[in-house]
């Protein structure tokens, strides 16, 4: 049994609705990913702000790519649409079954954690099908706790016998250069 499977409550599938957000995506060398996902949502919250728009969720990161170089999308999820502020642009969450579980601690597993979820999805007959992301319930915003920081974190899934087009969730949008993301 892998250390996913003793989460409790244990991770699950589960079925989303696609939600509005407001969002900046860009990409960053791996050992800057967290300081950019700050300053992306700094961005995030400044905009929704000036917009005079209220969150209707927790701040998230997309991973749309891992490697070397990462992918994100940060942001904020909306109850309406909104406009292009500068960087900070609409796109979606994919509404869809996901793999779902929340993790309560060290932001430094969660590498692992979205790993370990992915192979669980396999051994319920899940493969995913998008990016997975993390929504941060409680972070260094509420407390400099690490340990009483609470992550959620979603995977797009479908079955492992379903064609890849027959589902494929809209992905938001195209990355920002980082010189533009971070000035």
């Amino acid at each position: 049994m892998n250390d996913i499977a003793r989460v409790k409550p244990p991770a699950e599938v589960i079925e989303l609705t696609e939600r509005h957000v407001a969002s900046v995506r860009t990409t960053a060398p791996r050992h800057r990913v967290r300081h950019t996902i700050a300053l992306l949502h700094e961005m995030v919250m400044d905009a929704v702000g000036l917009e005079g728009l209220a969150p209707a969720g927790p701040l998230f990161t997309v991973y749309h790519s891992l490697g070397s170089m990462v992918t994100i999308e940060a942001g904020l999820p909306l109850s309406q649409t909104i406009r292009l502020h500068d960087v900070v642009a609409p796109s979606v969450l994919p509404g869809g079954p996901a793999l779902y579980v929340r993790q309560v601690g060290d932001p430094e597993e969660l590498p692992d954690i979205r790993q370990q979820l992915e192979q669980y999805g396999t051994g319920l007959g899940y493969r995913p099908l998008g990016s997975p992301w993390e929504c941060y319930l409680v972070d260094g915003r509420d407390t400099p706790d690490s340990s009483e920081w609470i992550t959620d974190t979603y995977i797009p899934v479908t079955p492992l016998g379903a064609r890849s087009a027959d589902s494929v969730p809209r992905t938001g949008r195209m990355a920002l250069p980082l010189k533009q993301a971070i000035r």
